[in-house]
């Protein structure tokens, strides 16, 4: 029967994650379907180019056609020139023929005319005359041979220069012409393209309203499984007792039964902790870490059950932000969530909205008259009194709602400016004046590339959480209802004179090559390019300062995070510490004293000098101090006057939105999209699509409510 039972947990559990796979499955084939809908708008704007290709390559060729034409008319006249200059060369070679002839015999009758003495005088004046004659024909006639010749040339010139421009016409039509194919084939090619997308539209619409009708047939299934859980939940509670009466029946009929039931309540004691005694309070503690922050965790956990008595706290590690949030709400929603989770903040809204967890601020109250009291409820717990007031203000606002603080900080950070003092050197930079606005980003990224320091100026992820902070310190809520924290926000600012300011800044620093973009979300690909050198600054978390410096061959300095205009403050990031409403009484005590112990200045100054993130606690602050790290380390200093600079804002204090996750990537595909279409056009698309996230979360919230 257990098993039964086991099975049909298993089969709920399966069907549910199968609900949503299968809806995650429509919304991408909705998405295919818009996508197709774009490439055949394009393939259209394709075939409409193509077909204007095609008509300018035919013009083309109807053109090099009549130049062809004219061409070959051109050499046939110039032929014909030819033949009728080689006829004139025939009359002048008959001319001088005549010529050579006439002087021959003009020479004849000056011998004759010279013999008859004074008779042949007069013919011989003639004949002398008649000589004269011949020889300026003559002579005439070689200027017109050497005029003819130099036609002859020009004409022989031309008609080369003619048959080179007719090859020439060919090949023009033969490219064109091959042109003209290649514009045919790309039009059937595109239009082959727009019949498929259209295929695919039309399958992706009936695969998607298939889908649906799948999900709902798994929902009804989903429902029957959560029926057959219970009633094999039941069965198993009957099957229990059933086995519990037998056992009293058979009690003390042999040694063995006897020992069998031990051997039975020592493997029920393993199961339920290996570690810790049997009236231990066990706290699981789901996070995200990994790492030598996991491990310090491990350290801290091991460090509290020594202090305390009957208390045992059982760190595990889920991977990652996403997956340690998935991780707890769906175990909330089983009813068997983690005594504490760490969720990321951008999880702080469906936290609150899943109504799984206790207001720490009660527990941490609770804890403290334990404490203050001195009584035996006080001597199993950690013996640290934590109140509200003792945490960063900064930091604990954003965790606060209507003044009430739901979870603890744990892991704070914001983002600062790490730069290469020595770059800045080379590049007749004041290292120890950082950049504090865009401009000034501007100028020295300019000077930067200029002088040579580095290839560009300015490196940093595509990440949303960078625009969260430009908003929060130009003052400008993210959201609408008081930044989410008056109400459920509809709407979003980022297509506002803010939004615009952002983006238009990120955009133009990319296109000048001041900015090297690594990608979204590329945080360690950015830290790369500025510790190879190649970038002369990076915007990074503060909980990276550590890396930052320790992978860089060069002086590293610390500024401000670089705004617009105006600094109001910036929003810490991070985590905080969740208590689980469904834990028992028992183990909320345990986990406000353990959150307590925690939150203690020895315990935040080390995990601030071991990790990067901020102190939560203000005395950790002044622990560290007396200790001289902050002159050891300025970049800390910096990064924490910063944090404690910022204003007590609606802007500043973070926004409260359901669908987070999904708006910090439409944010960050953004930047992308203004740079690739315009800035206008893309702040407004991200506009309406977090309009769309923002009621379509309110709408299943309320109506799951």
């Amino acid at each position: 029967v257990d098993e039964i039972e086991s099975a049909a947990t298993r089969q709920r559990d399966d069907i549910a994650a199968a609900t949503s796979e299968l809806q995650t499955v429509s919304a991408a084939t909705e998405e295919v379907a818009a996508s197709a809908d774009q490439v055949a708008e394009t393939a259209a704007d394709v075939a409409e180019r193509a077909d204007e290709g095609t008509d300018a390559a035919t013009a083309a060729i109807e053109d090099l056609r009549v130049v062809d034409e004219r061409t070959e008319e051109a050499l046939e006249r110039v032929e014909t020139l030819e033949s009728e200059v080689a006829a004139i060369e025939d009359v002048t070679d008959l001319i001088q023929d005549i010529a050579d002839e006439t002087n021959i015999l003009a020479l004849n009758a000056s011998i004759e005319a010279a013999r008859a003495g004074e008779a042949g005088a007069g013919f011989e004046v003639v004949a002398e005359e008649v000589k004269g004659l011949a020889e300026e024909a003559r002579e005439a006639t070689g200027e017109i041979e050497s005029s003819i010749r130099s036609v002859r040339a020009e004409t022989d010139a031309t008609v080369d220069e003619m048959a080179e421009m007719r090859e020439r016409a060919d090949e023009g039509i033969r490219t064109a012409e091959a042109a003209l194919e290649a514009f045919t084939d790309l039009a059937d090619d595109v239009s082959e393209t727009t019949s498929g997308v259209a295929e695919i539209r039309d399958a992706t619409d009936d695969q998607a309203t298939s889908i649906e009708a799948v999900v709902d047939a798994v929902e009804s299934v989903g429902d029957l499984a959560e029926e057959t859980a219970a009633d094999a939940g039941d069965a198993t509670a009957v099957a229990h007792a059933q086995k519990t009466s037998l056992a009293e029946v058979a009690a003390g009929a042999s040694t063995l039964a006897d020992r069998t039931g031990t051997l039975d309540d020592a493997l029920d004691a393993y199961d339920a902790d290996g570690t810790a005694d049997d009236d231990a309070v066990v706290l699981d503690f789901w996070h995200a870490f990994g790492g030598r922050k996991a491990r310090l965790l491990d350290e801290f956990a091991a460090e509290f059950a020594a202090q305390t008595d009957g208390v045992a706290v059982r760190p595990a590690s889920k991977g990652s932000y996403r997956g340690a949030f998935q991780a707890t709400l769906a175990a909330a929603d089983r009813g068997e969530p983690p005594a504490i989770a760490h969720l990321y903040e951008i999880g702080t809204q469906r936290a609150l909205d899943s109504g799984a967890f206790t207001p720490v601020e009660r527990l941490l109250d609770a804890e403290s008259g334990r404490v203050a009291r001195g009584g035996p409820a006080a001597a199993s717990g950690s013996g640290v009194a934590l109140g509200a007031d003792d945490l960063l203000d900064p930091v604990a606002n954003y965790y606060r709602t209507d003044g009430v603080l739901h979870s603890m900080p744990f892991n704070a950070s914001t983002p600062v400016l790490y730069y290469d003092r020595a770059a800045f050197e080379r590049a007749g930079l004041d290292p120890d004046d950082p950049p504090e606005t865009f401009d000034e980003v501007r100028r020295c990224a300019e000077r930067l590339v200029e002088r040579g320091a580095t290839e560009t100026g300015i490196t940093f992820a595509t990440y949303s959480w960078f625009i969260e902070q430009w908003f929060a310190e130009a003052g400008e809520p993210l959201v609408d209802a008081d930044n989410g924290r008056g109400g459920t926000p509809a709407e979003s600012r980022f297509d506002g004179p803010v939004g615009e300011r952002i983006y238009r800044w990120i955009a133009e620093m990319a296109a000048d090559g001041l900015y090297h973009d690594p990608g979204i979300e590329a945080r360690g690909q950015a830290r790369e390019a500025f510790q190879e050198g190649r970038a002369g600054m990076l915007i990074g978390s503060t909980s990276a300062m550590v890396d930052v410096r320790e992978g860089a061959s060069f002086p590293v300095g610390v500024g401000y995070f670089p705004v617009a205009d105006e600094r109001h403050g910036v929003v810490v990031g991070g985590g905080s510490l969740w208590v689980a409403d469904g834990a028992s009484p028992a183990e909320q005590r345990a986990a406000a004293a353990f959150l307590a112990w925690l939150a203690a200045p020895e315990r935040q100054a080390r995990w601030h000098r071991e990790t990067g993130y901020f102190p939560v606690h203000e005395g950790a602050i002044d622990r560290l101090d007396r200790q001289g790290w902050f002159n050891e380390n300025p970049g800390y200093r910096t990064a924490i006057d910063q944090l404690l600079d910022a204003e007590d804002a609606a802007a500043t204090t973070g926004a409260r939105i359901g669908p987070f996750d999904t708006v910090r990537t439409l944010a960050a595909e953004a930047s992308v999209d203004a740079r690739e279409h315009g800035v206008e056009s893309a702040v407004e698309r991200l506009a309406d699509s977090t309009a769309v996230q923002l009621e379509r979360y309110a709408a299943e919230r309320d109506g799951g409510a």
